[in-house]
């Protein structure tokens, strides 16, 4: 039976709760808008998994669009130089320090194979001034991907989301009020490559909507991993936690990222390298006492990369990355670390 006295209870969460997903995606993309009106760059320090990294943000415009793009350590790094009245690097130069760094690596490992230092799993000095190289080497060409096809690419991702989203109900996330928003029959949504060979192919997407501040704070992605011949279902969720101000900026500052079914897409090769990776460390760890005092710590550092790392991926094959944010910094230029 209708308990009649929840009906002006129902009327008024009527009114309150907008009537379809294209309106609550609106009225957080005009919020959005409204606390990017006057930051032109921002940079967010991030720790993942205990190791630090730090991302550049600027603002452009394409196709009539706000957006941000990430910018490439390479290219925030020149135009610091270049503001300090600091040499640019050309792309030559560059080349030259990259064939440096290989020739170093070289000596480096020579030098430690006459001081009677044992070789390592997962630390080999040629390996490591041969990524430099490689470093060296993207940054010569960095035009090629300034952060601004990815930006539009991620804003025609959600417009194709939100022409589909249908209002699932009003739910709590994290002991928030939200919006689940959902859109199914996503496989035509053009999705960047994944690498390696891999495909992979979107099926659906849920999003929830903080109902008072409109920012996201969960969102869910299932689709199939295509390797080899082979199919996966894989699911990717993010959730976005403690909100704070930063300036006029309402960001999250601890993201938890997981991926479901990475383990069957995975092949019997990349398989064999994972289990490898763990016992070269566990190798390394055993053999911390034959290795001089001079080189302990940086056989250390690179043990605690590893360790993060392999971390993130759990013995059920769910891959896991808990991201905090250490700092928000608005309208500051290039970072200078």
């Amino acid at each position: 039976m209708l308990n009649l006295p929840a009906l002006p209870a129902l009327a008024l969460a009527s009114v309150l709760m907008p009537q379809d997903a294209q309106s609550i995606l609106e009225s957080a993309q005009a919020k959005q808008a409204e606390r990017w009106a006057t930051v032109d760059d921002y940079t967010v320090v991030r720790e993942v998994n205990g190791i630090e990294v730090t991302s550049w943000y600027r603002k452009f415009t394409v196709d009539g669009r706000t957006l941000f793009r990430e910018v490439p350590r390479t290219e925030w790094e020149r135009e610091r130089t270049r503001a300090a009245g600091g040499t640019v690097l050309s792309s030559e130069d560059m080349e030259l320090y990259a064939k440096a760094s290989e020739q170093a690596g070289d000596q480096m490992a020579e030098e430690m194979a006459r001081q009677g230092v044992p070789s390592m799993p997962g630390f080999d000095f040629q390996r490591m001034m041969s990524d430099q190289a490689l470093f060296l080497r993207a940054g010569a060409a960095y035009e090629e991907n300034d952060g601004r096809a990815d930006a539009a690419e991620k804003a025609d991702g959600m417009a194709a989301f939100a022409r589909r989203a249908r209002v699932v109900g009003r739910e709590e996330v994290d002991g928030r009020a939200a919006f689940h928003l959902r859109a199914a029959d996503l496989s035509d949504v053009p999705m960047a490559g994944t690498g390696d060979d891999a495909r992979f192919t979107l099926k659906n997407a849920s999003v929830w909507i903080d109902a008072s501040e409109y920012v996201p704070l969960r969102l869910r992605v299932e689709g199939v991993m295509e390797k080899d011949g082979e199919k996966r279902d894989v699911v990717i969720e993010r959730l976005d936690q403690a909100y704070e101000r930063a300036g006029p900026l309402y960001e999250s500052r601890r993201q938890v990222m997981r991926l479901s079914g990475l383990m069957e897409a995975m092949s019997p090769d990349e398989r064999k390298k994972m289990q490898k990776a763990r016992a070269d460390l566990e190798t390394m760890e055993a053999q911390m006492s034959q290795i001089p005092p001079a080189a302990r710590g940086m056989v250390e550092k690179q043990m605690e990369k590893m360790k993060a790392q392999l971390s993130m991926m759990t013995d059920e094959g769910v891959f896991e990355a808990v991201i905090d944010v250490v700092r928000i910094a608005v309208n500051e230029g290039p970072p200078k670390n």
